[in-house]
């Protein structure tokens, strides 16, 4: 026998158990429940939720993309207009907040350039820059929502921005073409 739950087909028993070990109402429990979860929409997670309030007191302009990632618009002194993604890992507690300095095709790569953005490396706090799997030059920031206060958020979401403004500044000589 089968019954039809808002469209699932969940087994009212199961056949041909021959595991004695494996009871067939906590299998058949088991299915519908999974059925049900596999069409209910997940649930926010607390840091995406948390998250969602620090954006909100942090009072500046950003687009919701999804119920994990956010696009926070900053203004540079070199770079007119700046990106810092926002991204809540669903999985974790751990806060992503990101942005492209430079696309790869922009970016003429020299061992003097890789040079001094490990130097660079060094000088930022609480940020990290590097290569993406592009090859863009980003820079970077993880944080765990768990010990994450506003003031903390606030200040390192600020850097990511104010550092990528003052790097594009340190590769400005190895830019090739439009960035």
């Amino acid at each position: 026998m089968k019954r039809i739950v808002s469209g699932w087909i969940v087994p009212f028993f199961l056949l041909g158990v021959s595991n004695p070990s494996i009871n067939p109402r906590t299998a058949q429990l088991e299915i519908f429940q999974n059925a049900l979860a596999a069409q209910a929409p997940a649930p926010q997670s607390s840091a995406a939720k948390k998250t969602a309030q620090f954006l909100e007191q942090f009072g500046g302009t950003y687009t919701k993309i999804s119920d994990t990632v956010w696009v926070v618009p900053f203004k540079g002194k070199a770079i007119d207009s700046l990106e810092v993604l926002v991204v809540v890992s669903p999985e974790s507690n751990l806060i992503v907040l990101g942005a492209t300095v430079v696309k790869k095709k922009n970016l003429k790569q020299s061992q003097s350039l890789l040079y001094r953005l490990l130097k660079y490396n060094h000088v930022a706090d609480y940020v990290k820059v590097g290569f993406d799997d592009d090859d863009d030059l980003f820079v970077r920031a993880d944080l765990n929502v768990k010990t994450l206060e506003f003031q903390s958020f606030k200040e390192i979401l600020e850097q990511v921005g104010a550092v990528a403004d003052e790097l594009y500044t340190q590769v400005k000589p190895d830019l090739v073409g439009t960035p």
